[in-house]
């Protein structure tokens, strides 16, 4: 879910209190005309990509100037973690070294994967 306030900077108090709307906007988009709330739950097809909107601000003192701004939002993939591999069981002899092989893939577009071992191991 994305959430955000739309504010109107430097509001003339004695033109009213502003009023919000959305416009051009994709399914699903809301804002509220009082505070300015903008919410959105992307469907689960989207697909990654840019969507927009409009977001306008008018005060009643003045109602045929409307501010507007372009709201851009940007849908990434999901982010999976990768899955690492280890052997299960291993024999270590105090006092020598100790080698371990593991693996490690993601389905992920094609970069490099970074693993380590944390502090005391």
């Amino acid at each position: 879910m994305v959430s955000l306030t739309a504010k109107l900077d430097n509001a003339d108090p004695e033109l009213g209190v502003p009023s919000f709307a959305i416009e051009e906007a994709a399914e699903g988009m809301a804002i509220d005309a009082a505070t300015g709330q903008f919410t959105w739950t992307p469907a689960e097809s989207l697909q990654p990509g840019k969507y927009s909107a409009l977001v306008s601000a008018v005060q009643s003192g003045k109602p045929d100037q409307k501010i507007s701004s372009k709201l851009t939002i940007t849908i990434q993939e999901q982010n999976v973690a990768p899955k690492i591999t280890v052997q299960t069981a291993a024999t270590v002899v105090l006092g020598r070294e100790f080698s371990l092989q593991a693996t490690a893939t993601d389905d992920g577009p094609a970069e490099s994967l970074k693993y380590s071992l944390g502090g005391g191991a």
